[in-house]
Parts: structure tokens; sequence; C-alpha cells
């Protein structure tokens, strides 16, 4: 991963799109050659995509709308070429491979990550039932926001049934129990 020193991720934005750049010319002379569709998808999933998805979590909160018009235009120019079933878009990428990951590192408290995730909020008042069990973070940059932490807290976590965290006082539930209970294990 390619970081300049005013956090911008531009210079691994354009690596990306020249080495994906590079696979999708080799994947169109597969094609030529007689590679059927299938294989083709599988190809373009191996040497293209794997590259985009590579770490996309810790730095897609980084992208420009430049950077995501030009990794979007690479999807729509593998699909023109039938190089790919499927137009993909970095948006829904990036938000399949956050819930992912948030969803592994919340469920696992031996997760190298599970540090990180702010505390549940203390429940000292019989009051109403709050939709966010945890304690969220004050924001008050745009760099802070784009985090991949911030970005999943502000994103899955409000998710979270209120009614199925509700504990006993003094009792503090693992986030991975209130994970599961969200996620219907």
């Amino acid at each position: 991963m390619i970081i300049s020193s005013s956090l911008s991720v531009r210079d691994h934005v354009d690596y990306i799109l020249k080495v994906c750049n590079q696979r999708l010319y080799l994947l169109n002379k597969l094609k030529h050659a007689g590679l059927d569709e299938q294989g083709l998808a599988t190809m373009f999933q191996a040497i293209v995509l794997s590259r985009v998805l590579y770490a996309l979590p810790a730095w897609f909160g980084r992208l420009t709308q430049l950077d995501i018009g030009c990794i979007n235009g690479l999807f729509r120019k593998a699909h023109r070429w039938q190089l790919s079933g499927h137009v993909y878009t970095v948006e829904q990428l990036a938000e399949t491979a956050d819930a992912g990951l948030f969803k592994a590192i919340a469920s696992n408290p031996n997760h190298s990550l599970y540090q990180i995730l702010p505390p549940f909020r203390p429940n000292q008042y019989s009051l109403r039932k709050r939709g966010d069990p945890l304690q969220l973070p004050i924001i008050n940059t745009t760099l802070l926001k784009s985090t991949f932490i911030n970005r999943c807290l502000f994103q899955f976590v409000l998710f979270l049934a209120p009614t199925s965290l509700s504990r006993r006082p003094g009792v503090d539930r693992p986030l991975s129990v209130a994970l599961q209970m969200w996620c219907g294990r």
C-alpha cells in the first residue's frame, strides 16, 4: 500500500489502476485466444478484483471522488470488454469488505483490532432503550470520520437491535454476543 506524507492514497490508486489495466489487457488476449466466459470471470476475480480488494477497508476512506471514478471506470471497461459479467463499483465492494471485517472484529474478542472498539455505554438508569449500545466517538475532522472503525461504527452498529442488547445492571455483555444476536446466530 502506498500512502503519501499528506495521507493521500492517490499514488496507491494510480499503481492499482496501472497494474489492473495491464491485467485487463492480458484477459482480453486470453478472451481472443478462446477462454470461455466462466474462465474469464474467474481470472478477473483472481487477478483484477483481488488487487482492488486488498486492504480496501484501510484505504477506502481516503479516496477522493476522482479516485472512485477512476476505479469504477476500470470496472466499466472490464464489463464493456466482456471480461466480467457484473459491473462492480468500489463503493459496493468497500461496504461488503467493511461489513465482513467489522463482523470478524466484533465477533472475536481475540482479534487484534477488537481492543480499539469503544466500550458499551453504561446503563445506570432505567430509561428507554437507545439505538446504539456503544459509546460512539465524537468526530471533529473529516480525516477521523473516514477511518475504518468510525465508518463501521456509524454504519453497522446503529443497526443493532436495542431490545436484544438489554443487560443486567453491572454485567457488560461482550460485543460478540450482541453481534451474534444482530446477525441472527
